[in-house]
């Protein structure tokens, strides 16, 4: 379980390393979709599925696109600038 744990604390360390990316690839690409829109999850997928193949490879790699979309889904706020950058523990 511990090293479950650390597996998936690396794996949230990679998406945080990247988030302004993520952020910024996002931001662009729902262009005209009102932000009500993206409170439905059927929605918020898909645009996050796109996102998610615009990753460098090495990051899609790493990450799978399920556990992206749901760490997206969890922190979609965070997406629209609403709440600050994610924080590193050191």
């Amino acid at each position: 379980m511990k090293v479950e744990n650390t597996i998936n604390q690396q794996i949230e360390n990679i998406i945080n390393e990247h988030w302004s990316f993520i952020k910024k690839i996002f931001q662009e690409n729902i262009g005209s979709i009102v932000l009500e829109e993206v409170k439905d999850d059927k929605t918020m997928k898909t645009l996050i599925i796109t996102i998610y193949k615009q990753l460098p490879l090495p990051v899609r790699l790493i990450i799978k696109k399920d556990i992206f979309v749901q760490y997206c889904l969890e922190n979609r706020d965070r997406l629209f600038g609403n709440t600050q950058e994610p924080v590193l523990e050191t």
